[in-house]
């Protein structure tokens, strides 16, 4: 809200509203950024924070614009701003005031929600808002840091109901000004008449806006002067008369149209309310002590949380040292039992690659007993001599095959004790490898009859006995087929058993590792204190960039103290 430029002392009397503004925002947000340290801080400095605080409130100039439902006090706000700040559809959705005061961005507050569009709060207020005493709005202009900071209250319109009169009347006690906004042709109205008695006894300044809207197109220039005149006149005492046309103001403001601003009587009255908030420099002078006194405290605060801090990185940095040193142990463990589980399989691998190799071994004697026993039968072509070696080979076959299984359990039995635990299986019982029937009756007789015997048995010797051809091509390999299986199946249950017992201890570990862990954390504070950390890596800097605007702030002011 720029208002023609001022002169003289004029100048330091707005410069003063500016660090005052200054000074009060760095002390809040210095305030609420210490209230998470106040055991580092000396006692009772949070009070004298508030209470400095609490006098920079007092000195705000509190002016509210009154007047009729629908006189133009919304328009003349946002004319005064420049932008939608306070819908005139406020005024019949609620009874809430609204306070208009400066802030680094254009938002608005109801009760404990925030918004950033107007038209959000319109909403919202439409539906009713009972936890809710005021609509703040908070925005970055030019006036409202004058004086040390200017809250401008939009109040429900007089007339409208009695609550409205009622919320209107309460506001009346903490003014320091009043802005009336009447317009034609409500100009002497008895509601008008009474408003203005009744500001006149609670009011020591009241400016008196006639907005000068659509509904005064058709009054003369004569016109215009004559009503002036007479509402001068009911205006008495030390109180001032504006006459502005809010709607022109406010697209002058829009489109930067100076002219036309000073054109619409908005230029003028901006600086009538510049001047009505503006303070002599006893305030400057007490601004210097304020800033003297929080420069100060900001230094004070700055070398607690700075030592604090410090003191923290150090000992975090310890702790984060033996709870890594915990993790790594975790981490190693883990990791020799991991190992241990692929030495295990490593293990069954190998036992199963023996088991393999001697089963093998097992069959091919078996297959070259039985070759040797079929030859020497075609040389003799006696059947019991044969059957008596099949016998013979068969069992040897059998026993080494039992002895290979053993020999596979046991090295299963001794991968699972390695990696500490148990782990046992039997051998089963298998039959005998056997070819009966060795070979139909017609054909033994076929092979013991004619010419050429030994020649005929040898050359037909698998047709002659068919029985010991399957043994061979197929008996044995179905028998090595039902042995790999069973391995298989002892195998998978004996990974299935150790996997477990991995499980189990990988646990173990974890929950060792996570009760060590929290074993420290709570010895050393250190959720807590890591929190505290972030804060104070946040606030240190902050307290430091406040402290060195305040020092700007005391220097200007020292500037207009001295001029």
């Amino acid at each position: 809200m720029e208002a023609s430029e001022p002169a003289g002392d004029d100048v330091a009397l707005r410069a003063y509203g500016v660090l005052a503004t200054g000074l009060g925002e760095a002390l809040a947000e210095a305030r609420e950024a210490l209230v998470g340290h106040a055991g580092l801080l000396e006692d009772g400095r949070l009070d004298e924070f508030d209470a400095l605080l609490s006098e920079f409130d007092r000195r705000r100039v509190r002016v509210a614009l009154y007047g009729e439902v629908k006189a133009g006090k919304s328009t003349l706000i946002n004319a005064l701003s420049g932008r939608e700040l306070s819908p005139s559809a406020f005024d019949p959705l609620t009874c809430l005031p609204v306070r208009i005061t400066y802030g680094a961005e254009t938002l608005w507050r109801v009760g404990d929600r925030t918004f950033d569009r107007v038209d959000e709060v319109t909403r919202l207020m439409r539906l009713g808002v009972p936890d809710a005493d005021e609509i703040v709005v908070e925005t970055p202009v030019d006036l409202l840091r004058l004086g040390g900071q200017v809250d401008l209250l939009d109040t429900p319109g007089v007339g409208s109901d009695d609550r409205s009169d009622e919320i209107s009347g309460e506001v009346l006690e903490t003014l320091d000004a009043v802005v009336l906004v009447v317009r034609y042709p409500a100009l002497f109205t008895k509601v008008t008449r009474k408003i203005m008695a009744g500001l006149e006894q609670d009011i020591g300044k009241l400016f008196v806006v006639w907005n000068l809207d659509a509904d005064c197109a058709e009054l003369s220039s004569e016109e215009r002067s004559r009503h002036g005149d007479r509402l001068r006149i009911d205006v008495s005492g030390a109180h001032e008369l504006y006459m502005v046309d809010a709607r022109a103001g406010l697209r002058a403001r829009e489109s930067g149209d100076q002219a036309a601003m000073v054109e619409s009587g908005l230029d003028e009255f901006v600086a009538a309310l510049g001047r009505f908030a503006s303070s002599d420099k006893r305030q400057v002078t007490a601004l210097r002590e304020a800033a003297k006194r929080a420069d100060q405290w900001f230094a004070e605060a700055t070398i607690a949380l700075t030592e604090r801090r410090d003191h923290l990185r150090i000992k975090l940095e310890e702790v984060r040292t033996r709870l890594s040193d915990v993790n790594k142990a975790a981490d190693s463990e883990r990791q020799g039992a991991l190992d241990q589980f692929e030495s295990f399989e490593t293990s069954l691998k190998l036992a199963e690659k023996d088991r393999e190799g001697g089963m093998n071994r097992c069959a091919s004697y078996l297959r070259r007993s039985l070759r040797a026993s079929r030859r020497s039968w075609a040389k003799t072509g006696a059947l019991e001599p044969l059957r008596a070696q099949i016998a013979a080979a068969a069992a040897a076959y059998e026993n080494g095959s039992q002895t290979v299984g053993r020999d596979y359990t046991m090295a299963l039995a001794r991968a699972a004790g390695e990696f500490g635990s148990d782990f046992g299986a039997e051998v089963p019982a298998t039959a005998a490898i056997s070819p009966e029937p060795i070979a139909p009756e017609d054909r033994l007789e076929l092979a013991s009859q004619g010419r050429g015997l030994w020649l005929r048995r040898g050359l037909w010797r698998r047709w002659f006995l068919p029985g010991l051809t399957q043994m061979e091509r197929e008996g044995i390999d179905q028998d090595l087929v039902s042995r790999s299986n069973w391995s298989m199946a002892i195998r998978q249950k004996a990974t299935v058993s150790m996997r477990e017992v991995l499980d189990e201890r990988l646990q173990r570990i974890v929950s060792k590792r996570d009760a060590e862990l929290d074993r420290i954390k709570t010895e050393t504070s250190y959720d807590a204190e890591v929190a505290e950390l972030a804060q104070l890596e946040e606030h240190v800097p902050l307290i430091a960039e406040r402290r060195q605007s305040v020092g700007e702030i005391n220097r200007e002011a020292w500037g207009l103290v001295a001029d």
